[in-house]
Parts: structure tokens; sequence; C-alpha cells
């Protein structure tokens, strides 16, 4: 599937001027695990909401695969749900959604209620729960029972149980320790293995350009930048225009190229990658 934003210009009803979005391009084709990064105030969250048609342009257009979402009331959105289906949507601290009395009904309820049956909800419910890692002696409990980590995988699989074409993530590590955080991305690029595409918001530098393929950076309702997160992040310039805190490893690895250590910075991508590139510096 492919998203493209053509000319989006995006207002609240409380702003007089200003927009949250103004002139947004870009394209996402093929396969990807695409980063939004940006200031606090900077437009992501209001651009990831364009992707399933919670919001809708004030000018512009979006489209999504061979779907259109356009102007507000100009035209009505023809197969919403069908385009949802294909778009699924975490919300940050998506536990919170949970309501079902046992984990395993949560999960099935997405599908449940795209008129799949409730035999195959629950066998896809099933499978999106063995994929987040959740053990089949946790199906019958209730999800207010589970760690905090445990239910935002048991609401994320429910998201996953749809089976959506595309995974839009909002700050998907929001209030996780490190240990879980990592888990957590671990099982997005599993998920992104299997052929997923997945758009996530993050203000995780660190996180960003281990695990994605593209950057979009945002500032002030501008995009300013579409590239790889080792062409954006090993670009000073980049990180200045754009007011972005660089990765911690950033650190590091400017204290090697100032013992002039040879990396080639478009392997490094996080510190297992930055110790084998300083290995092939000393064996060259």
């Amino acid at each position: 599937m492919a998203i493209t934003f053509e000319n989006v210009y995006y207002q609240y009803k409380n702003e007089d001027k200003n927009y949250s979005l103004n002139d947004i391009t870009f394209d996402l084709e093929g396969h990807f695990f695409a980063g939004v990064i940006g200031e606090t105030g900077s437009g992501k969250s209001t651009l990831i909401q364009h992707i399933n048609a919670l919001l809708r342009p004030s000018k512009g257009l979006v489209k999504i695969d061979d779907f259109t979402v356009q102007v507000q009331n100009k035209k009505k959105l023809k197969k919403i749900k069908e385009l949802r289906k294909k778009v699924g949507v975490v919300f940050q601290f998506p536990e919170y959604q949970l309501f079902e009395d046992t984990v395993l009904k949560d999960v099935a309820f997405g599908p449940k209620n795209f008129n799949v049956s409730k035999e195959d909800a629950i066998k896809k419910a099933k499978k999106a729960l063995k994929m987040v890692g959740i053990d089949e002696s946790y199906y019958e409990k209730s999800p207010f029972e589970l760690s905090g980590g445990e239910r935002r995988k048991v609401a994320i699989a429910g998201i996953i149980a749809i089976e959506p074409e595309i995974l839009v993530l909002d700050e998907p590590c929001a209030g996780l320790d490190p240990k879980s955080s990592s888990e957590m991305m671990e099982l997005f690029l599993n998920l992104y293995n299997q052929g997923l595409s997945l758009i996530m918001v993050s203000h995780n530098m660190d996180i960003v350009l281990k695990y994605c393929t593209k950057c979009l950076v945002l500032n002030r309702g501008k995009l300013l930048y579409n590239l790889k997160p080792t062409e954006f992040f090993y670009n000073e310039m980049y990180l200045n225009t754009a007011k972005i805190n660089e990765p911690n490893l950033l650190y590091y690895v400017k204290m090697a190229l100032k013992k002039n250590y040879k990396l080639d910075v478009n392997n490094i991508k996080d510190i297992s990658s930055f110790i084998l590139e300083l290995k092939r510096c000393k064996n060259a």
C-alpha cells in the first residue's frame, strides 16, 4: 500500500489563522517503517489522524492505496469502514481502551466489528495474541489483571486481529521502561518483517534511527525532510534546522570520528551496528 499527501492543509476550528498542517506533500510507497518526528506542536498526531480519515484535510487530499480523503463536507468519503480495516491505528496508551471481561473477547471484538463470524474472530484473535507474545494461559483472564506492558500488547493485538495492511503508531512506547520499550519495538520490527507497513510518531530518536526506514520531519506544521534516518540524523544542519535533539548514539559516533575512525555512518543504526563498524575500521 502507498500513502500520498498532496498539498495538505489542516486547520482546527478554534484556530483563526494558523494551520496545524501547512502544505504537506510526500509519498510513502512499497514496504516501509516510517518515523514521524518533530517538536511538540509540530503536527505529528494531526498528520497521522489523516491516514484513516479520523481527520480530513481543510485543503488538499490524502490517498491511501485506492482511497482518497478530501476536504471535510465537500465529498462524502466512500467505504470508510474498508479504509479503517486497511489502516489500523494504535493511539497513545491503547490499554485504556480495553473493556471486555476476558483478553480473548477483547481482541476478538475488532474482527467481529468488521462482520467476521464469531468463530473466525476467535481464530484471528488467537493468532494476533500469539504474534504479540501473550500466552494462552492469559486468554480467559480479565485484561485488567495484567501488567501495564501486557495490557498494551493485548490492545495492540486487537488492532492486529483486524489484519490491517498499515499500522499507525502514536508514541507506542510512552510510559514504558527501557526493557518493555525494547520488547515493544522488537514486536513491531517482527510485524514489519512479516510484511506489515508501519508509520510511527516517536519522541525517541534512538528508536527512530534503529528501526525506521524513512523519517518524516515536521516543524510548525511544515514537512522539512523526508529522508532515511541515517541521512537526517548524521547531518548537523538538518538537526539544527528541525530543532531535533540528536540520538544518544551520535555522541559515541562523533567521539570515534574525532579519533579518525573512518566510519561509514550509513551502517550505524544502533550500538550493535556501531561496534561492528568500529571492528571493521580496526581490521581495515
